[in-house]
């Protein structure tokens, strides 16, 4: 009849208590001006009530606007908090030293420590550095400079290429990869 819930469901029911106790409990201060501002207020609230608990956009866009309860995903309040995430990283890297992780289907929260920072933000920046400069190179590789007619962007090719070539030669840039999960018994 009942079926046993799994580690993972029981985690998530879990979060989703705390998330409502939570959105109950925060009332915003004023005196923030920007949809940005609110958001990270809120999500500094809730990273020190609940580290690690996700926020869906809706319930963040409840919370920062006094909303008596949650707009629907699509509405026009919850499209403004997703459209301000990015702004709100930005805030919360430059003046609180944490960062806004998003996960995908779960929502967002504030990293909680270093070790959080490590793992969710910087491990996926380095990633992306590793992969735009791979990229670039590719790019790079199917140009012959001496086909391009403006004499200022063959000037600039000529630079970039060899930076990147220096680039390529330097074992410091595999380094920025995390290092390999390891396999179960080793």
């Amino acid at each position: 009849m009942f079926e046993a819930m799994s580690r993972t469901e029981e985690l998530n029911a879990v979060q989703r208590d705390q998330a409502h106790k939570i959105l109950d409990k925060f009332k915003p201060r004023g005196g923030t001006s920007t949809i940005a501002e609110k958001i990270v207020e809120f999500l500094l609230y809730a990273r020190k009530e609940a580290p690690g608990v996700f926020f869906q956009p809706n319930m963040i866009a409840k919370a920062v606007n006094s909303l008596p309860r949650k707009p629907s995903p699509d509405s026009e309040v919850t499209k403004s908090i997703r459209s301000a995430a990015s702004r709100s990283r930005a805030i919360m890297l430059e003046k609180h030293s944490c960062s806004l992780y998003c996960e995908p289907g779960r929502g967002y929260r504030a990293t909680t420590d270093d070790d959080d920072q490590a793992k969710t933000r910087v491990e996926a920046a380095a990633k992306r550095a590793y992969g735009a400069t791979r990229t670039l190179a590719a790019e790079a590789a199917i140009v012959d400079p001496a086909k391009i007619r403006d004499d200022g962007r063959r000037k600039w090719f000529k630079g970039v290429t060899a930076e990147l070539r220096a680039l390529e030669t330097d074992s410091r840039l595999d380094r920025l990869l995390p290092p390999k999960p390891k396999e179960p018994g080793a």
